[in-house]
């Protein structure tokens, strides 16, 4: 253990505190609690200094505690370091989800092939089809005959000349075989440019975007799993039920050598 002069030296704490340290586990004093490597350096060293004192292993566990009690302050500090970064991660999360639905989340995918949104409005969507061509839609939230958005959006397609494809996914729930092979057969099969979209255009949407990549594109499992990523704004951690949208990605990887050989006609089983 350091001598009490060199850590007056070092950390600006009184000889007699030391000497007392030497004595006990205990903290130093407020003056190294705001040097927080250094306090840590000899908080560990005290608490091993003392279990090497005990006579036994329950006076070593004892002494542990001790020590584990008495700097309540580094503890409070370090508690207060922990939660403020966790605020700041969470605060930089959400800001970004922010911005990215603000801007519609609208991206390339493969130019010239294909392009993901969120919903759009008629203007956006009409803007989106001009600027980039697009000859197919395919809406992930299914037909809704009656919904504004819906109504909307079968509107400007028709008036653009363009096809739409209504698949009614959730974002909540792995698709049966039936629905896949139906979103499987229409990326492979639609008029290009393609633009898929569901509601916020993060989960649903980067699972087809993920599918392109994949059996379209020939794109490895690492690289077409990037379609489903928080930059996009996929969250499926915490209570978040969106991890369906990942299953399902990796229950085609997992057997994408049959994906490949079914028939445009057939459906995954």
């Amino acid at each position: 253990m350091a001598s009490p002069m060199r850590l007056e030296q070092r950390h600006g704490v009184s000889r007699s505190a030391c000497w007392r340290s030497r004595a006990s586990p205990g903290w130093l004093s407020a003056r190294v609690i705001s040097r927080p490597i250094p306090a840590a350096i000899w908080f560990w060293r005290a608490v091993f200094s003392s279990c090497c004192r005990a006579s036994s292993p329950i006076e070593s566990v004892i002494s542990m505690i001790r020590a584990f009690h008495k700097p309540w302050r580094f503890w409070r500090r370090t508690a207060k370091t922990l939660v403020g970064g966790v605020g700041l991660v969470a605060a930089g999360l959400a800001l970004w989800a922010a911005f990215v639905q603000l801007t519609h989340n609208v991206h390339v995918v493969e130019p010239g092939a294909l392009y993901r949104s969120a919903q759009l409005s008629p203007t956006m969507l009409d803007e989106m089809i001009q600027a980039h061509h697009i000859r197919t839609v395919i809406n992930l939230r299914g037909a809704a005959p009656g919904e504004a958005w819906y109504d909307q959006e079968a509107a400007a397609v028709h008036d653009a000349g363009v096809t739409l494809v209504s698949l009614p996914m959730s974002a909540n729930r792995e698709p049966d075989g039936a629905l896949l092979a139906d979103l499987i057969q229409t990326l492979r099969t639609a008029p290009r440019p393609i633009l898929v979209h569901c509601k916020s255009g993060s989960d649903r949407t980067g699972l087809a975007a993920a599918l392109f990549e994949l059996l379209n594109e020939g794109k490895t499992a690492a690289e077409a799993d990037n379609q489903l990523s928080f930059r996009y704004g996929h969250f499926p951690w915490l209570t978040s039920r969106t991890g369906a949208m990942d299953r399902t990605f990796q229950r085609v990887v997992e057997s994408r050598q049959t994906v490949l050989k079914v028939p445009a006609d057939a459906s995954l089983q």
